[in-house]
């Protein structure tokens, strides 16, 4: 038994060097091409992945690499949340799941997909709640996550 738990580790750390696929500044050139309304500040990137600030093994989780963007919105987060679907579905994306009952009390959210690249947005009703600090007009909070397909 010891010696099965022992080839597995042994396994999972030689796959983990191994990965292949896109690297986080895909998904920084994913987010890039998005038209984003008037008025939308981006207010912070993240990057995920193997070497990145953030570090993650594209082996174990599957929202790695990824990059995030978070958006400063002057609009309440319903409308948020129209204008950034509507701004994926220009950009070719098909929105596969909508969690938006929540609006505009609690967060709400999507996820779309395009090929092998896969969006998921929070919307939350204020900056403030995102953690968002700096001289922003007050509106809903923006997280658009750029990963590959699940």
């Amino acid at each position: 038994m010891k010696s099965a738990v022992a080839f597995a580790l042994a396994s999972m750390l030689a796959l983990a060097g191994c990965y292949v696929g896109p690297d986080a500044n895909h998904f920084v050139a994913v987010l890039d091409e998005l038209d984003v309304p008037d008025g939308w500040e981006a207010a912070e990137t993240e990057l995920r992945g193997p070497g990145e600030e953030t570090a993650c093994d594209p082996m174990l989780s599957t929202t790695c690499p990824a990059a995030i963007r978070t958006y400063a919105t002057p609009v309440d987060s319903v409308t948020a949340w129209d204008q950034v679907a509507e701004g994926l579905r220009n950009a070719g994306f098909e929105v596969t799941t909508e969690a938006r009952s929540s609006c505009p009390s609690d967060w709400c959210g999507l996820l779309a997909s395009r090929g092998t690249d896969t969006i998921m947005v929070t919307v939350l009703p204020s900056i403030s709640e995102a953690g968002i600090s700096g001289a922003y007009r007050e509106g809903a909070a923006v997280q658009i996550n750029a990963h590959g397909s699940d």
